[in-house]
């Protein structure tokens, strides 16, 4: 589900979402066009009346969800930036804006993620990366055509921590502890 008040970026996405044809099956079948035209490259990526139902119901949560994470989010921060060679990135800079759908933390260098996320597996705590350096997947490897060693010198250092909206602050509570720990124990 695509939400934007540009009217062009709506219609093409309009396009794009149904094989760039002009008029779907729909608008055909209620006499809004008789025909069609595809005009662009595009793909079937139409929701389901089950998917856009419950797509509409988040919408109406999506402020609430965003500031249940932006607490969340708040409290890594309070809990795990500065302490034991943690960063915590991306600052608020418009709270109401942001969507905080991931909790990352960047790791010291001499910090090895590998054993970290190991330590907290043992403690039950799911923890994942993202984004691996675009450049480093086998697709893109070849036709990477630059050093990018700002990404690689941190590639290798971000944890993406749990984050989800009805996250009690206990568990976040356990994350911090659990990664302060994992921390202390592997230096």
């Amino acid at each position: 589900m695509v939400v934007t008040d540009d009217s062009d970026l709506a219609e093409r996405i309009r396009l794009l979402r149904s094989h760039g044809m002009t008029a779907v099956t729909w608008d055909r079948e209620r006499g809004h066009a008789d025909t069609y035209d595809v005009v662009l490259p595009g793909f079937n990526y139409r929701l389901d009346d089950l998917r856009a139902a419950i797509g509409l119901v988040q919408l109406r949560r999506v402020f609430d969800e965003n500031e249940s994470r932006r607490r969340i989010s708040a409290r890594y921060r309070e809990g795990l930036d500065g302490r034991q060679g943690i960063t915590i990135p991306f600052r608020d800079r418009d709270a109401r804006a942001a969507s905080h759908h991931l909790a990352v933390a960047v790791l010291d260098p001499a910090i090895e993620r590998t054993a970290i996320r190991a330590s907290l597996r043992q403690a039950r705590i799911q923890t994942s990366v993202h984004y691996p350096p675009i450049h480093r997947f086998s697709h893109y490897a070849s036709s990477s055509t630059r050093d990018l060693p700002r990404t690689d010198a941190i590639a290798h250092r971000i944890l993406t921590l749990p984050l989800y909206g009805a996250m009690q602050p206990e568990q976040v509570d356990r994350v911090v502890d659990a990664v302060l720990d994992a921390v202390s124990q592997a230096s």
